[in-house]
């Protein structure tokens, strides 16, 4: 069995490392037991033992104390299966939303109990219970799928305003513009592309929307940028492709821009959403929510 040599080749490339060889069906997976993965958020700031045990109180499960070499103390909370953190010896980032994925494993080295009680400047990450914690906490990273900005992309089918997460330079033209969606290599990219007049004339390709979504848009804001006033909202009508095809002036604008947050990806970007600016505080809000979070 195939899967058997495979096995063999990873015990003996990686001796010390828990991993084992997985077929479904006709496909053979590779499972690392012994990595946090799939984590759910990161705190802001430093935390004692006590602080990090009293947020876990709030969420259930279990707390892991350990060192990494790159990033000092850690402590993740809300592990659910205690018995399977026993063997964790590497944790993964948060894959945040707008950020290329990274497999990066960070090396842990968990604390003697007594030690780790010591510690007072712990680093907390979180498997689950986000939504129990937001009113003691201020997140760092929230994964993706978590986030308010993803889920206005790929899970809201409210009556919304489409709001714009950047808008690349040029102009296309329709062939151009579906060119350019279909010529993505990331597997995450979502290749569909909307088109539109809005109410000023402009006619605007939208990256990751679909026409047959057409019917729960409110209305088209356009990128809003860091330091600038919100734009305002505008009427939006769309078009079918055949409708479309002749036409020669498209601005291309990303209503996802999690694609496209590695630049070899496409062409410069001329306009981004303020919340993917570098050091953006999700927090300044009038009632300090996290945006992240609360924003839709």
């Amino acid at each position: 069995m195939i899967e058997k040599l495979f096995q063999k080749l990873l015990d003996k490339a990686y001796p010390n490392r828990k991993i084992k060889v997985v077929k479904r069906g006709r496909r053979i997976f590779q499972v690392t037991n012994d990595v946090f993965g799939s984590l759910e958020f990161s705190l802001k700031g430093d935390y004692s033992y006590d602080q990090v045990e009293l947020l876990n109180s709030f969420i259930g499960g279990s707390a892991y104390y350990g060192f990494c070499p790159n990033k000092g103390p850690i402590a993740i909370i809300g592990i659910m299966n205690a018995k399977s953190a026993v063997h964790k010896k590497y944790f993964r980032e948060v894959g945040a939303y707008g950020e290329l994925y990274s497999n990066k494993e960070y090396e842990l080295e968990k604390y003697p109990e007594e030690t780790a009680k010591k510690i007072i400047n712990y680093t907390v990450y979180g498997v689950i219970g986000m939504e129990k914690i937001t009113h003691l906490v201020q997140f760092d990273k929230i994964t993706a799928a978590c986030d308010a900005r993803y889920q206005d992309v790929y899970r809201s089918h409210e009556y919304r305003v489409l709001k714009m997460k950047a808008k690349l330079e040029g102009i296309y033209t329709f062939r151009q513009a579906e060119n350019l969606a279909r010529n993505q290599q990331r597997w995450a990219v979502d290749r569909d592309m909307a088109y539109a007049t809005l109410e000023t004339g402009e006619h605007v390709a939208i990256m990751s929307f679909w026409y047959s979504k057409k019917d729960e848009v409110a209305g088209f804001r356009d990128v809003w940028e860091n330091g600038e006033p919100e734009p305002a909202t505008q009427s939006i009508t769309f078009m079918t492709d055949e409708e479309a095809k002749d036409i020669r002036d498209f601005s291309i604008y990303l209503y996802d821009y999690d694609f496209f947050c590695n630049p070899k990806n496409g062409p410069a970007i001329a306009k981004l959403d303020r919340t993917f600016s570098s050091g953006f505080d999700f927090h300044d809000t009038p009632n300090g929510k996290d945006l992240r979070l609360f924003e839709k």
